[in-house]
C-alpha cells in the first residue's frame, strides 16, 4: 500500500513540476500588429477658400480708391459715359457747360466683395457639379444716399445658381451678357459705355456648350433675359418699363472658336460672334409724338469679338458691332428710340473699341487704346439733352493705362483718356482730358 501511494506521490510530483516548467517558460511571440495609416493630410486653404464636408466656400474681393481729374465736364464726375457739350457764355440751355470747366473727384465705390458656394454632385441631375456666386459693390446710382459718395449704396453686380457637366453648363440668376462679352482695360467705373464698349449685366436663363477637338474648343452660348433691364427706358411713362410691355425676353446667342496658341505658351486666341434680339412696346402713344401711331420697337445688334495673343509679352483685343435701339446694351450713347421730323423710330447705331497691351515686366503692364460709338445722325433727335441722352451724334476715345502689380494683392493704376463728344443742331461738342488713379487691394 504504501509503496503505491509513494509511487501516486511521485507520479503527481512529476505532474505539478512539469505544470510549473510550462509556467515559467518564455511565451512564444505573437507576430506583430500593423503601423496604423497615417490619416490624410488636409489640402491648405487657398486664400480664402475653406471647406466644410462637401462644401467649398471661397470669399474674394478687393478694396479700391479711385481719383479723376477733367479739364471739361462729362455728364457725370464718376459713371462718365459723353462730355457736356461747351460754349461760352452765354450758354444756349442747361445741358451745356462753360469750356474748360475743370472737375476733380476721388471715391471707394468700386470696392467688391463676392462669394463662390460649391456644393457636392446632383445625383439626380447626373452628378451635376453646382455652385452659387454673389457679388456686389458700392457704385449703386440713383436716391439720396448713393449720391453722396461718402454713402456708398451696395450695387449688386453677380447674382446665380450655375449646374455644370462634362461639355454643358446652364446659368440662372444675373449674369454678364452673352453679348459682346469682353471689357476695356480702362474706364472702370462705367467700361467706356456709350463710347463704343457694349454688353452689361442683366438676369438671364443661359446655357453654355464647349466640346474641344486637339486645340481647337468650339463654343456655343444662348440665353434669355431682362429686356429693358439697363436702360429701364419708359417712353411712355406708363407703370411698366417698354422692355417688360413687349412680353417677351430678350434673346441673345454667341459662337466662338478657341485655339490654343501656336507658339505662346499657356495662352489661347478667341473670336467670336454674338447677337441680340429684343422688342419694346408702348402701351401708349407719348403726346409729343403728333400724328405718330408706332409703338412697337426693336432692338437689335450683332458684335464680333477677338483676344489675340501675338507674343507672351503682346497682345490685341476687342470688339466691333452694329444696331439699332442699342442703349439697353449701352450703345448709341444712350439714345435707343427718337421722334424726328414728325416720325418715331429706332437709332441706327455702330461702334467698336480695340486695345494693345504690352508687358515688358512681370509688375509692369502698359496699353494704349481706341473707341467710338457713332449713330446714325439722321435719327438723332435735334434736341441736346443729358439725361436721358439726346442729340449726340458721335462720341469716341483714345487712351493710354499703366498697370503696376507690385505682388501681395496690391496694384496701381495710372491712365489718361482723350475724349470728344459731338453734339447735332450746331457746332458743338465737348473735349475732355481725364487723368486717373487707382490703388487696389486684392484679397
Amino acid at each position: 500500500m504504501k509503496s503505491a501511494l509513494t509511487v501516486v506521490v511521485i507520479i503527481l510530483s512529476l505532474a505539478a513540476a512539469a505544470v510549473a516548467g510550462a509556467q515559467t517558460a518564455a511565451p512564444a511571440q505573437e507576430p506583430p500588429k500593423p503601423a496604423p495609416a497615417p490619416e490624410a493630410a488636409k489640402p491648405p486653404a487657398q486664400g480664402l477658400e475653406f471647406s466644410i464636408g462637401d462644401w467649398k466656400v471661397k470669399f474674394y474681393g478687393f478694396v479700391r480708391l479711385d481719383a479723376h481729374y477733367d479739364d471739361s465736364h462729362p455728364n457725370n464726375t464718376q459713371l462718365i459715359s459723353f462730355i457736356r457739350p461747351e460754349e461760352e457764355l452765354p450758354l444756349p440751355t442747361s445741358a451745356f457747360e462753360e469750356e474748360n470747366s475743370e472737375d476733380f473727384t476721388i471715391h471707394a465705390r468700386l470696392t467688391r466683395f463676392g462669394v463662390d458656394v460649391n456644393g457636392p454632385p446632383v445625383s439626380m441631375l447626373g452628378d451635376a457639379r453646382a455652385m452659387g456666386k454673389i457679388e456686389f459693390d458700392f457704385l449703386a446710382n440713383g436716391g439720396s444716399e448713393a449720391t453722396t459718395t461718402s454713402r456708398g449704396v451696395i450695387r449688386m453686380r453677380l447674382a446665380y445658381l450655375k449646374l455644370s457637366w462634362e461639355e454643358i453648363s446652364v446659368l440662372a440668376g444675373q449674369n454678364w451678357d452673352i453679348f459682346a462679352p469682353l471689357l476695356p482695360s480702362t474706364s472702370g467705373e462705367f467700361s467706356l459705355w456709350g463710347a463704343g464698349n457694349v454688353g452689361d449685366r442683366r438676369p438671364m436663363v443661359m446655357g453654355d456648350f464647349r466640346r474641344s477637338f486637339g486645340d481647337l474648343t468650339v463654343i456655343l452660348q444662348g440665353g434669355a433675359g431682362l429686356g429693358g433691364a439697363i436702360d429701364g427706358e419708359n417712353l411712355d411713362g406708363s407703370g411698366t418699363r417698354d422692355g417688360e410691355a413687349s412680353g417677351r425676353p430678350c434673346f441673345q446667342g454667341r459662337a466662338a472658336l478657341k485655339l490654343a496658341h501656336p507658339w505662346v505658351e499657356k495662352k489661347s486666341c478667341e473670336v467670336g460672334i454674338s447677337g441680340n434680339i429684343a422688342r419694346e412696346h408702348l402701351d401708349t402713344i407719348p403726346t409729343a409724338w403728333t400724328g405718330e401711331d408706332e409703338d412697337d420697337f426693336a432692338c437689335e445688334a450683332t458684335a464680333v469679338d477677338a483676344t489675340i495673343p501675338i507674343f507672351d509679352f503682346l497682345s490685341v483685343r476687342g470688339e466691333v458691332w452694329w444696331g439699332r435701339n442699342a442703349n439697353d446694351l449701352r450703345g448709341g450713347i444712350g439714345q435707343g428710340v427718337a421722334f424726328v421730323d414728325g416720325d418715331a423710330g429706332e437709332v441706327p447705331s455702330r461702334g467698336y473699341w480695340g486695345e494693345v497691351l504690352v508687358k515688358p515686366l512681370d509688375w509692369y503692364t502698359v496699353g494704349v487704346g481706341t473707341s467710338r460709338d457713332n449713330p446714325d445722325n439722321s435719327r438723332v433727335s435735334r434736341t441736346i439733352a443729358i439725361s436721358p441722352a439726346s442729340g449726340a451724334e458721335d462720341n469716341r476715345t483714345g487712351y493710354l493705362f499703366n498697370r503696376f502689380n507690385v505682388g501681395a494683392g496690391l496694384s496701381f493704376g495710372l491712365d489718361y483718356t482723350h475724349w470728344i463728344t459731338k453734339w447735332r443742331g450746331g457746332d458743338y461738342e465737348g473735349t475732355d482730358n481725364r487723368f486717373s488713379f487707382f490703388a487696389q487691394y486684392n484679397f
